[in-house]
């Protein structure tokens, strides 16, 4: 088998585990995620970045067509798209990947609250857990709301996210995190972690 065939190869089992990844960690019910579909025509901006817009959820972002390239789609009976960005064009951007995910916060609850709900329904407890502000991550911000940057699902097996930020926005919830493919990859790499970071720092809530 040659090179190419061998990295589309690679490139298509990357994107399976993926999604699988995605269904298993973020969606509430096990259904199926359908097909993503490939992104909208962006918004080329004068940097050379594509802007990529979610009017639905209500917010865009940034990113550097070169090295990351989009897809989207839902689980069936989900309200928002979950985002899929892949990283490619260096060998330390291989199998790494970032992942939006919006889910519904009817009750309008804080980024405090949501993260520790999320956490006892992603890990089956009980009762929901109390944790110090220390264990539940680093305290930060994205576009003036409290957002925190949290181990605490990641650590959970099975798992190929390195950590999660989630903040809210009045009634919705945002999850983001850097993703790694288990079959090629065993962690996220600094590379990858710095272009979510930078590409992080691009979002914003649209008006």
């Amino acid at each position: 088998m040659n090179t190419n065939k061998k990295l589309l190869l690679l490139g298509i089992l990357f994107g399976v585990i993926t999604l699988l990844a995605m269904q298993s960690l973020f969606s509430a019910s096990a259904q199926p995620f359908q097909r993503p579909k490939p992104s909208p025509t962006p918004e080329v901006l004068e940097n050379g970045w594509y802007r990529f817009t979610d009017s639905d959820a209500g917010y865009y972002f940034d990113y550097p067509p070169n090295v990351a390239r989009i897809s989207y789609g839902k689980d069936k009976g989900e309200k928002y798209n979950h985002v899929y960005i892949q990283f490619f064009g260096i060998e330390e951007y291989q199998s790494q990947a970032m992942i939006f995910v919006i889910k519904p916060n009817p009750r309008k609850l804080s980024t405090e609250e949501f993260l520790i709900e999320w956490y006892s329904k992603k890990t089956k407890k009980a009762s929901q857990p109390s944790f110090s502000k220390e264990e539940m991550g680093e305290f930060f911000s994205v576009d003036g709301k409290p957002a925190i940057q949290t181990e605490l699902i990641a650590k959970e097996p099975p798992t190929s996210y390195s950590f999660h930020v989630i903040f809210v926005n009045g009634d919705k919830a945002f999850i983001i995190g850097p993703s790694y493919g288990v079959m090629s990859a065993s962690a996220v790499t600094p590379e990858a972690e710095e272009l979510f970071t930078q590409i992080l720092n691009t979002f914003r809530f649209s008006p």
